[in-house]
């Protein structure tokens, strides 16, 4: 690669030709994104404590950016800018959870698998699932994800970079021969809470962040090794960047997502480029995240379509008077505080917020010493720089993102992992506080955050009532405090909580946590106002959709329920829960054959959704495909074994294919699981009258009914065998009777008025 000859781009917002080189490059790309992860935690930046040897030797091998710095401290923006090249306000992707970069966007996959790269993608948390939109591009886009203890373990949040390195490597593996490849890893471990395994906890022992950080780095290793032993390290461009740092304390936040100061925003950049190419360099000026885009792509000897706001780093960068934009909405969309942004000219950092801060990086690198007042002439003119550069990224917005509505599993989801995005200011934006005010708060606030996340409620409600002691319109509070009385099982304490939160701010989320409180109370009226508010406030929830089709079934609104459960399918084509849902709800209409179609819909999105493998047992069921329902059926049982509905639905699948004994032993597990569980004695009481045990199988119908007297299809089977076995005629009348009575309307009480008759002329 002779890199000199690519030095063709010099503006720093470029229009070019939207067509890229038809032809690959003769090298590899990987991406290593190191999430939460300080630049000044790391060896080749200078802190004596660190044990970081794999990023170091890249390090070495390449070019360290000592002044590199994100776009945004949050996950989602920060990574929609390293692969778009468009700062926040353009992209449209400012929060975690609540934004999506859409198809319109063009991102670095797309333009490198256009040209012919194999293209895949390995991450580390649910926050960059592909829900989000950033697998657009990729060939394969791992997200196997698993519960981390402590986590509710029903919810997929995250897994080790050792998990990571493996899906990493399994998919380079599989690839052969086929060259290029374009690979992006991104590690998650150094994210709060830390908790290193050994021996990395015993390595840096009281520094569990350090900790994190030097397992992470002991499994990028890995990944190096590898292309070292197969021969393609050399031949490989690899960047290695952090989207955001951790504050660890300082300025009074305990994490990252609220502040601008460099804790959070410097990040680590190191680019190894192929064949050594410019090995060892070291560069001082500001760079952004939004860079690399241009960069690798240049590398590449490919264009990139559109303007951007990144530029080549293959270029000289020297301080100059660049000015790098910074930016969290967190504190305004999160909190109802007032947003920061902000940008880095020189070595000077300034921040618009209510009380403006403006820092020399050089000077005063912890950024304690506010020169606002100082400096006034400075701070106007950076004031008024940040003022014109805000004007014009808000003209190049392009629309990029579009907001979305999480379902409670996945703002589940989200909490587990910390994050605590998705709600809006309950007041206008020039009204908000300071966010530098506020933030005695935050500490308590996370506080709760992960006392809710371990299921330790007691300690999060303590935490969340004393942040509305000193903050009580904080919207997030006073929702985490109806999370933990939901999960206390106390609705209606979460009730009181969800409707404060919709007075101040009737668009809320809280809606929704409304509608979920009052279904588990069992009111079916309050429900469906709620979720009918919740669609109408929130158009896009598709959760909501579904659960209101549900009811909607229930109050024989059959029409309306489809209108509302097709609507939830097409807001949210992955979410496994509303292709259950709508699966559910055409096997209810009697249309088995759509909704086996759906359920393996759900299954393409989780492989091991039990409710869906479920589902599609019973559809196979009802298809009359019996050997399919029983492999599904069996699937589930062997997971759930306690579960008295799936045994027994076993046991009916079973008994269709004339296999008695193994419907006996399933009907027996579901027994085992519940005594009184009415459905399995009748089913049993039928197999032992098919295998001639009819005295047992009369103390299983008997069983049946003492536990559910009103059950017509145990009167009917009882009565059978009294007429048939026992020779009762009176007793068996008195049974089918009782059971005609019970169901007259139902199919088999036809054909028991036949029976009833006969009897009665016997």
């Amino acid at each position: 690669m002779n890199l000199p000859r690519l030095i063709r781009f010099y503006s720093v917002s470029l229009t070019l030709l939207a067509a890229v080189c038809a032809s690959p490059p003769d090298f590899n790309i990987i991406i290593v994104t190191l999430d939460t992860t300080r630049a000044d935690r790391l060896g080749c930046y200078g802190y004596e404590r660190a044990h970081t040897p794999s990023l170091d030797s890249l390090a070495v091998d390449g070019v360290l950016f000592e002044n590199a710095f994100t776009t945004s401290p949050i996950t989602l923006p920060a990574h929609a800018s390293l692969f778009t090249g468009l700062y926040p306000p353009v992209h449209g992707v400012r929060d975690n959870g609540i934004y999506r970069l859409e198809d319109e966007a063009v991102t670095l996959a797309e333009v490198l698998g256009e040209a012919g790269m194999n293209t895949g993608a390995a991450i580390g948390a649910y926050v960059l699932s592909s829900r989000f939109g950033l697998a657009q591009g990729f060939d394969h886009y791992d997200e196997r994800l698993k519960g981390q203890p402590g986590a509710k373990a029903a919810f997929y949040v995250e897994r080790s970079a050792g998990e990571v390195t493996d899906a990493a490597l399994e998919w380079l593996n599989g690839l052969g021969h086929r060259r290029p490849f374009f690979l992006w890893v991104h590690y998650f471990d150094p994210h709060s809470p830390c908790r290193p395994p050994a021996p990395y906890d015993s390595l840096c022992p009281g520094r569990p962040y350090d900790g994190e950080v030097a397992y992470m780095d002991s499994q990028l290793g890995r990944l190096l090794d590898c292309l070292r032993e197969s021969g393609e390290y050399e031949r490989t461009l690899i960047v290695a960047v952090g989207d955001h740092g951790e504050a660890l304390g300082q300025h009074g936040e305990p994490t990252h997502g609220i502040f601008i100061y460099d804790p959070t925003v410097r990040i680590p950049l190191l680019v190894k480029y192929p064949g050594g190419e410019l090995a060892g360099k070291r560069v001082s000026g500001n760079v952004s995240l939004v860079d690399l885009f241009p960069t690798v792509l240049e590398a590449a000897g490919l264009e990139w379509p559109g303007s951007i706001q990144g530029r080549s780093l293959l270029h000289d960068n020297s301080p100059g008077e660049r000015a790098v934009y910074l930016e969290t909405l967190m504190p305004e969309q999160t909190f109802g505080w007032h947003r920061l942004e902000g940008l880095v000219q020189g070595n000077m950092k300034y921040v618009d917020a209510p009380v403006p801060e403006l820092y020399d990086l050089t000077a005063d690198p912890g950024e304690t010493q506010n020169l606002v007042e100082s400096e006034p002439d400075r701070a106007q003119r950076m004031s008024s720089r940040l003022a014109a550069l805000k004007w014009e990224l808000e003209r190049e917005s392009r629309q990029l993102a579009g907001r979305m509505e999480l379902d409670s599993e996945s703002a589940e989801r989200l909490r587990a992992l910390g994050y605590i995005s998705g709600g809006a200011a309950a007041h206008s934006p020039d009204s908000l506080p300071d966010p530098k005010l506020m933030i005695g708060s935050l500490g308590r606030f996370m506080e709760g955050v992960m006392a809710e996340a371990e299921g330790e409620y007691a300690a999060a409600l303590a935490a969340f009532d004393s942040v509305l002691a000193d903050d009580p319109e904080n919207l997030y509070a006073i929702r985490y405090k109806g999370f933990v009385l939901m999960e206390q099982d106390s609705m209606r304490l979460a009730i009181e909580q969800f409707t404060r939160a919709v007075e101040l701010q009737p668009e809320s989320p809280a809606n929704f946590m409304l509608a979920l409180a009052w279904s588990r109370l069992g009111s079916v009226g309050e429900t469906r106002s709620w979720l009918e508010r919740t669609v109408k406030m929130q158009p896009g929830h598709a959760r909501a959709h579904a659960m209101l089709a549900d009811i909607l079934l229930d109050c024989g609104e059959t029409a309306v329920a489809v209108e509302h459960m097709e609507t939830a399918r097409r807001l949210a084509p992955q979410d496994k829960r509303v292709l259950n849902d709508l699966g559910s709800l055409l096997l209810e209409r009697g249309e088995p054959e759509a909704a086996a179609e759906s359920f393996e819909e759900a299954l393409a999105v989780d492989p091991d959704y039990p409710l869906a493998l479920y589902n599609l047992g019973i559809a196979r069921y009802r298809l009359g495909e019996l050997e399919e329902a029983e492999e599904v059926l069996a699937r589930v049982a062997a997971d759930f074994t306690g579960d008295k509905k799936v045994q027994n639905n076993l046991g009916v699948v079973r008994a269709a294919r004339q296999d008695r004994e193994g419907a006996e032993r399933a009907y027996r597990a579901a027994l085992d699981a519940d005594s009184s569980f009415a459905p399995a004695w009748n089913n049993l009481g039928n197999v032992m009258a098919a295998t001639g045990r009819t005295n047992e199988a009369a103390a299983a119908y008997s069983s049946a009914l003492e536990i559910e007297p009103d059950y017509a299809e145990a009167c009917f089977n009882y009565g059978i065998l009294l007429a048939e076995r026992l020779e009762l005629p009176d007793s068996a009348l008195m049974l089918i009777e009782r059971g005609i009575a019970l169901a007259p309307d139902s199919p088999r009480a036809l054909k028991m008025g036949d029976f009833a008759r006969e009897l009665r002329a016997r």
